[in-house]
């Protein structure tokens, strides 16, 4: 499999970080003892290979990305850092506006999906 199809998921992950430094980024799911604020990002689909001759031109992939606070306007500060961060950091798009997310417990978080596309 063809390095750009990896190294877009590194590249978000630095985006974030550095929209968010300190902020710990999880991998599909943040375990339950972790604290927040945090980031989940989850690989959840894409249209992948756009051509039928499959090389790396035309490969889609989409992800989601979960912004994590104790409060709602904390949640939307980090959520709008971190759009800003990926939107300029990578040749891509967000899907729609983040969508609020509540928790029994009240903490907030934000989620948003973009998608990126090699040339």
């Amino acid at each position: 499999m063809p390095c750009w199809r990896w190294c877009v998921e590194e590249s978000l992950i630095s985006a974030i970080g550095r929209a968010l430094p300190g902020v710990d980024v999880y991998h599909d799911f943040a375990p339950e003892e972790a604290e927040f604020p945090l980031v989940i990002v989850q690989r959840v689909g894409g249209a992948g290979c756009l051509f039928l001759d499959h090389n790396d031109d035309g490969y889609e992939v989409r992800f989601s990305v979960s912004v994590w606070d104790v409060d709602r306007l904390g949640a939307v500060e980090k959520s709008r850092a971190v759009e800003r961060s990926v939107l300029d950091s990578l040749e891509g798009y967000a899907l729609s506006a983040a969508d609020a997310v509540v928790l029994d417990d009240g903490r907030r978080g934000m989620v948003q999906d973009f998608v990126f596309m090699t040339a």
